[in-house]
């Protein structure tokens, strides 16, 4: 791009026959839609799901624990779901990141085969006895499928 005057001109449009140099003039009055909060809130509540870390620092999600962060243990966090990228966020920054593989329904997860942690602020100062590989931590761990029966209580 170079300026002009007043107009930023951009070099993708240098060869056009009708004098339209810059994005503005090409585009004319064509916007985008715009949307209000609450249409936002409706198209990305599909992929945008809301959770409380456990006291160990996982988020529960599809029958998945999925490790955010233990420092911020009962604190509320985000997921975000996209294809199969998975990534768990506080306050805008991500903690950690998860590839999922999907079950035929495309709803339930069958595996999360990758996963990573971000370093971020909210990392706990006290350190570990003993440091953990990735391999030794388990980042995401499937929870055992519900059965109805274990959830009632005994009858006296």
């Amino acid at each position: 791009m170079y300026l002009v005057g007043v107009l930023l001109y951009h070099w993708a449009h240098r060869k056009r026959d009708d004098n339209r140099l810059s994005p503005a003039e090409v585009l004319g009055q064509e916007t985008g839609k715009l949307r209000t909060p609450e249409q936002l809130h409706r198209i990305f509540y599909a992929t945008r799901h809301l959770r409380r870390l456990d006291r160990l620092g996982y988020a529960h999600f599809r029958r998945w624990k999925l490790y955010g962060e233990e420092a911020l243990a009962r604190h509320p966090t985000v997921i975000w779901l996209y294809g199969d990228a998975l990534t768990v966020e506080y306050q805008d920054t991500p903690l950690a990141q998860f590839t999922v593989r999907y079950q035929p329904d495309k709803k339930h997860f069958k595996a999360v085969p990758e996963a990573r942690r971000f370093e971020t602020p909210y990392r706990s100062l006290q350190g570990w006895l003993w440091e953990l590989d990735e391999t030794q931590w388990q980042l995401a761990k499937r929870l055992p499928d519900r059965n109805d029966d274990t959830r009632r209580c005994p009858s006296n």
